[in-house]
């Protein structure tokens, strides 16, 4: 949050330059900005380049004044120009009676006939006060192309109709080289007059620096013949406003002197209710007759329109540029990188230790804790003991058993190596068991009738450092869902879209037609990618109960990024949970997710290479299944019912616990485990009767509930999840005067930020309270006694946990005891504008209790006494100390307060109560107090 203390002071020290503007030439169009093609829909392009009004379909006013050092306020020069969709207008003028007013409109457009080349193009004319439009306008044709990201280039003929014949030709390029640096140049000429060797091409070069997360832009430019520099300051108020000033300085015969300026309020709407949806446009705005399942806005989370990339997480891993597997791909480089990556990277290494005690067997124990499934007879697994093995040592995960046709059984599995890639090629020489008594009958790869869904999520970023990708992501997105169809697999795939939020959502659907009307809006339109929370999106889909789950993501910034709230180790652990495997194809040097698509058994691949490719190895990997038959000890398997789900926390957190099951209170009692890291728990169960599962594990709350099975078959799988809840958090304390006595009363509890009561407490005959209260807010709490002055007091219960026992005890003082010591009492939440007394109306919340106070006790005097930081002389601020106090005095005499009950004093800095060394301490100086006197 930036502090923007001095908003008001800048918005009226802009508004009287405006209103001051001198007699000057009347205002060119270009003079509105300094940075040319810096301003996508920039409405005071009309007059200089209208292909620019074609790249954002949003609105934009700008409104400028043109002034010098004089500050008169004769005849003053302005212009208003505004945009709506892709159309612009504007006017330039002078209020002096031989300076003409100049009109202007034009129109801009995007076109798509060059591929991974954004073109957009432009026409507008403009005319004078009293001429004719097509006889006497000055007609202009723009075009803006982006060769590549972040550059813009833009070509504008002006003067067409013209009768001179003289046509105007400008040339401007703009290089994003950084998020917060840009370069810019020009060049400019009149054709007339350089084929008359009257002038010169005119070339300028410009730089743009924005601070503080882009709320300030400056801006410079110099042209080189004329030897003039403009030096622009532009700032962003809220989402909406921008305020700026342009000033040039001409440099001629060595001297250096001020010649005029500009200065701008611009406004752009963006806003529900505005000329713009929340946020960047999206790209589904022509979605083809279809709904999205979900489109949100993350919540919690501040966002700018025309910002860039958020900031990366610092703590956050970092891949190497190059896809070398050196301590990222082995199992055991791996296990290191992450143990040491410190912070929030220590749950995950402790869950990898938990998982895999050798670290060369870590992808064998992911593969086997996440992403293999259960063998679901347990007669099966009593006779057959299913320890497979390859003569290579690779890592096999068993994806379905089949024993149907007993005493054969298909074991459906999947392959990888040592670094987690599937391998292929393999025979039944490859295989064995570890119980030599099973024996292998074949082991073949299989084809698309293999009976193992697969569901597939495609996170597409859309952002707009996207445009040279998002036309070949689209048409590989479509072919690989053509591939998918042809193939007659049991296949579903759904899509994320993305950029600074969630556009859209697909969930995964065998509705293929469906998917390519999805992905035919994927548009790199979008100011920020935050990748977290696309992939935390695709987390929460739908899916398949029995589906290997395949999450393939497409950007060009694969980052951890600070706003996003979600460490990578939140990631991991959201798509262990999902048991989703994580496929990224992105730009090598602007990865910081460094561990993300290995440690849950996926790949990344270079957004550089081809998309063709990259999904070929993507569908190979994720289809290279091999079916092994082999003969069981078993004739046939018995049926037997079976009881299986997850324990959770009310986070969906897996929490492991025992879970005590019996058929009636005093029956006996099996103790289940669940996977600590999962959560999932099996037992085989006798149906036909009702059971009493009980958990109770600290901190939570215990859990009994019944499970009814007198309607479940043999044979069939029950499913009951448990959700485990922690108990709420508690607040105590007592009353406590000026001895250390405790006295009977209430508590008042406000919300701190808006004073809103939110309950009121009686305490016991003791003086002692309790209550339960919601975490995460700021409170307030007032002792309420009768003859006694209350201390409020602050409680921050954000971060803490849950079903914390919090303790506050709370003072009051006497009447008699304040009036015969002095004691004061602070006034929170008194507040003024910067180096004024003027109260604002924040302040009358706290006012209104002081009033109240007043009231009950109508004999008692007050003192208001304000205080001041050292900043500032003396004089200066006892003069702005009693200044206040007498506001505060003013305010309450309004209220019907006495004035003889009042007296004001202003302290100055005499009596502070921290250091003056530091901002927190000047803060807290700053104060308004009062106490009783006689």
């Amino acid at each position: 949050m930036h502090n923007h203390r001095g908003i008001p002071l800048l918005i009226a020290l802009l508004l009287l330059v405006m209103a001051e503007a001198v007699s000057q030439p009347v205002l060119r169009p270009e003079d509105f900005t300094n940075r040319r093609l810096g301003l996508p829909g920039d409405a005071s392009s009309t007059g200089w380049n209208p292909a620019v009004l074609g790249m954002d379909d949003g609105a934009d006013f700008v409104v400028g004044a043109q002034y010098d050092t004089s500050f008169t306020f004769d005849n003053p020069t302005y212009g208003l120009f505004g945009k709506y969709w892709l159309v612009g207008a504007g006017i330039t003028g002078s209020s002096s009676s031989n300076n003409v007013q100049q009109f202007y409109t034009g129109l801009g457009y995007p076109i798509d006939i060059v591929d991974d080349v954004p073109l957009w193009v432009g026409a507008g004319i403009g005319w004078a006060d009293g001429s004719s439009v097509f006889g006497d306008g000055e007609l202009s044709l723009g075009l803006v192309a982006s060769p590549r990201r972040k550059l813009l280039t833009g070509l504008v003929i002006q003067d067409l109709l013209a009768n001179s014949g003289d046509v105007k030709v400008a040339f401007d390029a703009n290089w994003r080289i950084a998020d917060w640096l840009g370069l810019r140049s020009g060049l400019y000429f009149n054709s007339g007059d350089m084929l008359e060797g009257i002038s010169e091409p005119t070339p300028e070069f410009g730089l743009d620096i924005w601070l503080f997360e882009q709320v300030i832009a400056l801006s410079s430019t110099f042209d080189i013949n004329r030897k003039d520099f403009r030096f622009g300051v532009e700032m962003l108020f809220g989402r909406d406003i921008i305020a700026g000033s342009f000033n040039e300085l001409g440099m001629e015969g060595g001297n250096v002197g001020y010649r005029q300026g500009i200065g701008i309020l611009r406004y752009r709407p963006k806003g529900p209710g505005g000329f713009e949806p929340e946020g960047p446009r999206t790209p589904t705005s022509t979605r083809l007759g279809w709904t999205p399942d979900r489109a949100y806005r993350p919540v919690n989370l501040s966002y700018k329109y025309a910002v860039s990339d958020a900031t990366e997480d610092p703590l956050a891993l970092k891949r190497p540029c190059d896809f070398t597997p050196t301590g990222f791909d082995t199992p055991t480089d791996l296990f290191e990188t992450v143990r040491t990556g410190g912070g929030s990277y220590r749950p995950i290494a402790k869950a990898l230790a938990s998982i895999s005690p050798n670290p060369n067997d870590l992808y064998k124990n992911l593969r086997k804790t996440f992403y293999s499934r259960r063998v679901r007879s347990t007669e099966l697994m009593k006779s057959d003991s299913l320890e497979l093995l390859s003569q290579q040592g690779y890592s096999i995960g068993i994806q379905n058993v089949d024993n149907f046709q007993l005493p054969l059984v298909s074991v459906y599995m999947q392959v990888t190596d040592n670094e987690g890639h599937s391998v292929r090629g393999l025979t039944r020489d490859d295989f064995f068991f570890k119980d030599p008594a099973l024996e292998i009958v074949s082991v073949r790869p299989i084809d698309s009738t293999r009976p193992i869904p697969v569901d597939v999520t495609l996170i597409i970023d859309c952002s707009g450092s996207m445009g040279g990708e998002i036309e070949a992501v689209r048409a590989n997105a479509r072919s690989f869902v053509d591939h998918m169809e042809s193939s007659g697999a049991d296949y579903r795939i759904g899509g994320v879209l993305y950029g600074s939020l969630i556009y859209d959502t697909l969930h995964p659907t065998a509705d293929f037609q469906k998917f390519r009307n999805f992905v035919s809006n994927a548009a790199a339109i979008g100011n920020d990618e935050i990748s977290t929370l696309a992939v935390k999106a695709a987390t929460e889909m739908n899916y398949r109960p029995d589906a290997q789950r395949i999450f393939v993501l497409i950007t060009d910034d694969w980052a951890i990024q600070q706003n996003a709230e979600l460490t990578e180790a939140d990631l991991i652990a959201m798509l262990w949970e999902t048991k989703a495997r994580l496929y990224s194809i992105h730009e090598p040097c602007k990865n910081n997710s460094a561990v993300t698509s290995r440690l849950t058994l996926g790949q990344e691949y270079n957004i550089r290479s081809s998309f063709t490719t990259i999904l070929d190895e993507i569908g190979t990997d994720i289809t290279t299944t091999y079916e092994l038959v082999y003969k069981s000890k078993l004739k046939e398997v018995p049926k037997v019912t079976i009881l299986r789900g997850r324990v959770r926390d009310e986070d969906g957190r897996p929490v492991g616990v025992n879970i005590a099951l019996s058929k009636s209170l005093n029956s006996s009692i099996l103790n289940i485990p669940t996977n600590s890291t999962t959560g999932e728990y099996e037992v085989e169960i006798v149906e036909g009767k009702t059971y009493q599962a009980e958990i109770d594990a600290d901190p939570y709350l215990p859990l009994s509930e019944s499970i009814d099975l007198t309607d479940v078959q043999k044979g069939e799988t029950v499913y009951r999840d448990f959700t485990l809840y922690l108990p709420q958090t508690t607040l105590r304390g007592q009353i406590l005067d000026e001895n250390d006595q405790r006295v009977p009363g209430k508590v008042q509890i406000d919300d701190a930020e808006t004073l809103e009561t939110l309950m009121v407490i009686q305490t016991d005959a003791h003086g002692r309270y309790q209550t339960a209260i919601n975490e995460g807010r700021q409170y307030r709490l007032t002792p309420v006694v009768l003859e006694y002055i209350p201390t409020p007091e602050e409680l921050d219960t954000r971060g803490v946990r849950k079903g914390t026992q919090l303790e506050k005890n709370l003072r009051v003082i006497s009447i008699d005891h304040a009036i015969v010591t002095g004691a004061t009492f602070r006034l929170n939440n008194i507040f003024f504008d910067f180096d004024k007394s003027d109260l604002k109306p924040e302040s009358i919340p706290e006012l209104t209790k002081l009033v109240n106070l007043l009231n009950d006790y109508p004999s008692i005097r007050v003192e208001i006494g304000a205080h001041t930081d050292s900043d500032g002389t003396d004089e200066y601020n006892i003069g702005l100390s009693q200044r206040r106090a007498q506001s505060v005095v003013n305010w309450l005499i309004e209220s019907s307060i006495g004035e003889g009950r009042l007296v004001s004093k202003g302290y100055s800095e005499t009596r502070p109560i921290a250091t003056n060394e530091t901002v927190e301490g000047r803060a807290l100086n700053r104060r308004v107090e009062f106490k009783l006197v006689r």
